[in-house]
């Protein structure tokens, strides 16, 4: 599969059919090793850049990755036990380099009450394309407040929100991402921009990380979808919840007034009316104010858990909301931390008036470097494959230029050290002309021209050599 990345452009009021509305990474990141790395002897890595094969017996092999953490930069020990090794297998000695094991990213899909099955349905992940924004509801259906009816045939579940879970490093905890189901997304190829919502009705989980990631810039490591009662039961758990409402949050009555359904302050929700708050679009609300509603009903959610000390157990069917489960029980403690995706509003010159409300692709690049240190591509092509080398005798070379490289569009796939340690001048190298955009781009954000190298790695898109004129630019 080919995929071009997608042009960031507004869209026309008619593609989207006009649908109506009622809304650096941190200091002690660093890569995990993967327990097999991919090492290349100092005198090789120049002229064949290839692997060597570790000799020995494959049966006697056996690879133990340790990750140091801050104190000791990026440096990782490596012990081989067994064989015979005619590589570079010390982490402080010139030539060594690892596989990085990426930042890990669950999406997980909250569906809910079942809404008509689309007139049209997107297709494969291959060539992916947005649902008819005319065959439900853009706002998500019935899961905007509506009751739970049975599900027959012609309906298909809807998405009431979604969550992105987020390892950090070591025993840093998870970063909890809420992100509204009727989120705009934009950026795939020539899809019709479509919301969240429809997306997901048309094509599934599937589809959905697939454009979620387009517009986030970065892909999840792994989807799941569970049901939005898992939520329920998780504040069943933790008990009423209390939230520091900042806004009223309107509904409009059979008249045609607005009245207050949940009025700003002090917000007492027993726990059979949290997911019901949380899939409510109030009357003229923005979907960034939604958007915070829900990261307030989470930190309420997590908080609550840690607060008592009780140990949740959420119920399940199935593996796939088995794997949800656990994850949303494991998050629920100390150290847990919460953002939002930056958001940007397009108003549409229609009537009556409408603003969507899209994934800002210009606050990504640093939100990315700062939240999802090593991310993946969405999609083949989507990052530049990126091989980072320190050139220093600095253990901190790295981690100043990692973030750097991951806004430019980078995706740190090997990481080590180069053949001296006594580089002065930073390279940005590239084999072919297909990588050479994605070198430019990358040596533009560390000042430096990227330069074609016939010798350069073939196994990734860019090697960065990190030299020290990048240490003294902080």
């Amino acid at each position: 599969m080919t995929l071009a990345p997608p042009e960031n452009s507004d869209p026309d009021e008619a593609a989207l059919g006009a649908p109506a509305e009622p809304a650096g990474p941190p200091q002690d990141a660093e890569p995990v090793i993967r327990p097999v790395v991919r090492q290349r002897s100092a005198r090789q890595r120049r002229k064949r850049r290839r692997v060597v094969a570790v000799q020995g017996a494959v049966t006697a092999l056996f690879v133990v990755a340790l990750v140091a953490l801050a104190a000791a930069g990026w440096s990782a020990a490596l012990r081989i036990t067994g064989g015979e090794a005619n590589e570079v297998t010390d982490p402080d000695a010139a030539g060594y380099v690892a596989a990085v094991k990426p930042t890990g990213v669950t999406l997980i899909a909250f569906t809910g009450a079942p809404v008509p099955a689309p007139t049209t349905t997107a297709s494969d992940v291959d060539g992916a394309t947005a649902t008819d924004p005319t065959a439900t509801d853009p706002t998500g259906g019935a899961a905007d407040g509506a009751g739970t009816p049975e599900t027959t045939d012609g309906t298909v579940p809807s998405l009431a929100t979604m969550l992105l879970v987020v390892e950090r490093s070591g025993d840093a905890g998870r970063t909890l991402v809420p992100v509204p189901a009727n989120t705009t997304l934009w950026d795939f190829e020539e899809s019709t921009p479509d919301s969240a919502a429809n997306i997901f009705a048309s094509g599934g989980i599937d589809v959905l990380r697939l454009r979620l990631g387009a517009d986030l810039s970065f892909g999840s490591t792994a989807a799941l979808s569970a049901p939005v009662s898992m939520i329920g039961d998780l504040a069943a758990a933790v008990g009423p919840l209390t939230i520091a409402l900042p806004d009223d949050v309107l509904e409009g009555g059979p008249d045609g007034e607005a009245t207050v359904k949940y009025a700003a302050g002090q917000l007492t929700l027993e726990p059979a009316k949290v997911t019901e708050f949380m899939s409510f679009l109030g009357l003229g609300e923005s979907k960034s104010n939604r958007a915070l509603r829900l990261e307030l009903v989470w930190e309420a959610l997590v908080g609550g858990a840690a607060e008592s000390g009780t140990e949740v157990v959420l119920p399940s069917e199935g593996e796939e909301q088995e794997l949800a489960a656990e994850l949303l029980a494991d998050s629920v403690g100390t150290g847990t931390r919460f953002e939002l995706v930056p958001m940007l509003a397009v108003p549409l010159n229609v009537t009556p008036p409408v603003t969507l409300y899209r994934i800002d692709q210009m606050a990504m690049p640093t939100w990315v470097a700062s939240e999802v240190p090593f991310p993946i591509s969405a999609f083949p092509g989507q990052r530049a494959r990126v091989e980072l080398l320190n050139g220093t005798t600095d253990d901190a070379a790295l981690q100043l230029v990692a973030p750097k490289v991951v806004g430019a569009n980078g995706e740190i796939s090997f990481t080590g050290n180069a053949e001296s340690f006594e580089v002065a001048t930073s390279r940005v190298e590239y084999a072919s002309d297909e990588a050479k955009a994605a070198a430019e781009q990358i040596a533009a954000a560390l000042g430096l021209t990227a330069t074609p190298d016939p010798d350069a790695a073939t196994n990734v898109d860019v090697v960065v050599v990190v030299g020290a004129d990048q240490l003294s630019q902080g």
